[in-house]
């Protein structure tokens, strides 16, 4: 469902796409950046892109079981998931080009941990996926099938050129949370203490200012 933004418009929402009996619920949600759709993974292993002007929802295909996270490319023609979901060990990623109507496959690899993937972005040029969970990140490079281990990291946001991956992870279990940046030319990695621990994180606009949601409670802004 579409909420306006604008009080004056009121209420003024509109169902967007209903499919309970089909789909229990739904774990995630990307927009286009151009405003022209909306992605959601569904409980069985479907991906939906729900047109938000003319045209029918349809299905992209590649999962038979649930999956947690969608992303859509900065430019709009391309749309990654992962899967499946904790507890199996191995992690795909799948990415499909809308216009051309394509699919391409990475992975599976068993993951160190053995966790599944709960979050993923593209990289601003669209050449590779990161993914995050619990068993750490890792770089996917669409255009040659490879991917390597990067590091610990949950939440992520990236710097416009693609340089700099800032992340942020909680404690959990055996895991010490922490918050740091990648340069992901180099790898290396320098940690940001300051921002505590957590699963959110955000750049301002300006990319000059880091915002972190803590596991404590507390909003870390500096």
């Amino acid at each position: 469902r579409l909420w306006p933004l604008n009080p004056e418009a009121g209420d003024g929402s509109r169902l967007v796409f209903d499919r309970m009996v089909d789909e229990p619920w739904f774990t995630d949600l990307a927009a286009d950046p151009k405003g022209r759709f909306l992605v959601v993974p569904g409980d069985k292993g479907r991906i939906w892109v729900l047109p938000l002007g003319e045209g029918e929802p349809r299905s992209l295909p590649g999962f038979d079981d649930k999956v947690w996270p969608v992303a859509v490319s900065a430019d709009g023609r391309h749309v990654a998931s992962a899967g499946p979901h904790m507890g199996t060990g191995l992690q795909t990623v799948r990415v499909w080009g809308l216009d051309a109507d394509t699919e391409t496959a990475l992975g599976p690899i068993d993951a160190p941990g053995g966790d599944g993937i709960m979050a993923l972005r593209f990289t601003p040029d669209s050449s590779s996926v990161i993914t995050s969970g619990w068993s750490g990140m890792r770089v996917w490079d669409i255009g040659n099938g490879g991917s390597a281990y990067l590091g610990q990291g949950f939440g992520t946001t990236i710097t416009s050129d693609g340089n700099d991956l800032f992340t942020v992870w909680p404690h959990w279990q055996d895991l010490k949370g922490g918050a740091g940046v990648y340069d992901l030319a180099t790898g290396d990695f320098r940690p940001l203490p300051s921002h505590g621990t957590g699963f959110g994180i955000a750049l301002d606009p300006t990319e000059t200012v880091l915002v972190t949601g803590g596991d404590d409670g507390a909003v870390r802004v500096g």
